[in-house]
């Protein structure tokens, strides 16, 4: 019995001495201090560790509720993390935490956040495409995080990199936060034998938000391929005719030759036919555009989809390709040129200078300015002549004279695709709107 209570009376003593070395440790703790007086941490919050030695209890108070002490209270030396939330503004924003010791000083930690600054990003900033491809083929995506209301800017004319939204549509309802949409992009192919770039820009809608730095995307396109002696030189040189001459007809470049509309090859029983010939382009039929069908086609989609009540207006942008029109264009200084100045030039001399565009002198009405885009700014803008035109055909809609709809409607125009494109025609709030 004795040495079982010598065992109990060891393991008392041992245990008196372990909560004696305790209470030292925690007496030894004199005041109260904290290893940090400040942080600052980025938009998206984070976590930070602030060690406490204190002799008595403490508490931690927070003046914000985005920020968090684990724990908050506590005695002797603590390890304490300050935990703080994702911000949703673009501005810096303070907290402070404050530690209360019983019976002594208290002390401050102060938290500072900055904000994310105003921004638009891309997931890549340069992209590489084909010389040609299939339409289905034509086009790229890109991703796109912002936290302000963007638009994207290229030359209305002439650009071979489109988007059909100039202005996506964001939806911002986490503030400041950042945000990622998608945008896809459409190229034309590249007709001529070498490379091309083209660079679009992304812009804030709001000229007061300003970026950290310009956001631009290059393009870079890759020569059209040579044209060879052979069925392959044959279809890559229709192809490039077709694009150069805005042809209304496409085809499918995966398909033989055969079965392309408008084209005929040489047949074995061909008259005169040669081994080398068999298969190869013998005629192709080209279909361009032409003023009174495109426009017919347009009045006949709207009375198909909408009715003939409903007011209608026409944005865009047209011009009759060079290509088709080169002969009518004189230089300056040619023998044409000097007859054409000898004559007007005694009624007006600047008379001539109405007529100059950058290939030349043009004094052919539907060259220089084609009717389509005439009757887009024709008198008062209002597309009077365009209606007019279509009435004539037999073609009859309510005109729109207001000219706060009128400009509203070519804002949006301008982020609609081109007709003949889906989508090129729509309904807005009391109009038909197409995009030529």
């Amino acid at each position: 019995m004795k040495p079982l209570f010598k065992i109990y009376l060891c393991l008392f003593a041992s245990l008196c001495f372990i909560a004696a070395c305790d209470d030292s440790d925690e007496e030894g703790i004199s005041g109260f201090t904290i290893d940090a007086q400040e942080f600052t941490l980025g938009a998206t919050g984070g976590m930070e560790s602030v060690k406490v030695a204190s002799g008595t209890k403490w508490v931690a108070k927070v003046n914000q509720p985005w920020v968090k002490v684990m724990p908050a209270n506590g005695v002797g030396s603590t390890n304490c993390e300050i935990v703080v939330d994702s911000t949703l503004s673009n501005d810096v924003r303070h907290a402070v935490v404050t530690f209360v010791p019983e019976g002594q000083s208290k002390q401050e930690l102060k938290i500072h956040q900055t904000g994310y600054g105003k921004m638009i990003g891309l997931d890549k900033y340069e992209v590489e495409v084909a010389s040609m491809a299939n339409e289905d083929k034509r086009y790229f995506d890109i991703s796109v995080t912002t936290n302000v209301k963007f638009k994207v800017d290229y030359p209305l004319m002439g650009s071979w990199v489109t988007t059909s939204k100039r202005q996506p549509d964001i939806s911002l309802d986490y503030g400041a936060r950042p945000r990622t949409i998608k945008m896809r992009f459409k190229w034309d192919m590249n007709t001529d034998p070498k490379e091309r770039i083209a660079s679009i820009k992304f812009l804030p809608v709001n000229e007061e938000d300003e970026l950290e730095k310009e956001v631009a995307l290059t393009i870079k396109q890759e020569a059209s391929p040579e044209i060879t002696d052979d069925r392959r030189g044959d279809s890559i040189a229709i192809v490039i005719a077709s694009t150069k001459l805005r042809s209304m007809i496409s085809w499918d470049t995966s398909e033989r030759l055969d079965y392309w509309a408008g084209i005929t090859v040489w047949e074995r029983t061909d008259k005169g036919v040669t081994p080398e010939q068999i298969g190869r382009v013998r005629s192709v039929e080209f279909r361009l555009l032409n003023t009174k069908e495109v426009l017919t086609e347009i009045a006949l989609e709207i009375e198909r989809d909408y009715g003939k009540s409903t007011p209608v207006i026409f944005t865009g942008h047209y011009s009759t390709p060079y290509s088709l029109v080169e002969d009518y264009y004189v230089s300056y200084g040619s023998w044409q040129y000097r007859v054409i100045a000898a004559i007007t030039d005694k009624v007006d001399p600047h008379l001539k200078e109405k007529y100059f565009a950058p290939q030349g002198y043009c004094f052919t009405g539907e060259a220089n300015y084609p009717f389509i885009q005439w009757a887009f700014d024709a008198f008062d803008g209002t597309n009077r002549e365009m209606m007019n035109f279509l009435e004539m055909h037999g073609h009859s809609f309510p005109q729109v004279t207001d000219p706060e709809i009128l400009e509203q409607a070519r804002t949006i125009g301008d982020t609609m695709p081109e007709w003949p494109a889906d989508g090129s025609v729509s309904l807005q709030d009391g109009y038909i709107l197409v995009h030529i």
